[in-house]
């Protein structure tokens, strides 16, 4: 994975750990050419099913054509290691955020 783009998502994981604690996921809005989502789901996390669900949708999306540019965690180590995971998307035109969404949001609801 790029340099540019891990840094981008070290970033993100940061800035939506403390931007939006509260909230489970979500897209943080950065520059079109690219499609940032977060996952701060303490309950999915705490059951092992986070990793598990973030693989299924890696899969998926990359099957459809969009890749996965980077992907990290924030905070690293201590009790809250790995909290908040922020993937960074190509976002190759206007319904990239759709099937995404379509994809995260069927993983969600099983």
């Amino acid at each position: 994975m790029d340099a540019q783009y891990e840094r981008i998502a070290r970033a993100a994981a940061a800035y939506a750990h403390h931007a939006y604690f509260s909230s489970r996921q979500g897209r943080l809005e950065s520059d079109p050419h690219l499609l940032v989502l977060y996952d701060n789901n303490a309950a999915v996390r705490e059951s092992g099913d986070l990793r598990r669900n973030i693989d299924i949708l890696k899969e998926q999306i990359q099957t459809m054509g969009l890749p996965l540019l980077s992907e990290a965690s924030y905070p690293i180590g201590g009790e809250d290691d790995g909290y908040t995971v922020a993937l960074v998307f190509l976002n190759k035109d206007r319904t990239t955020w759709e099937t995404i969404r379509h994809c995260w949001e069927s993983l969600l609801c099983r």
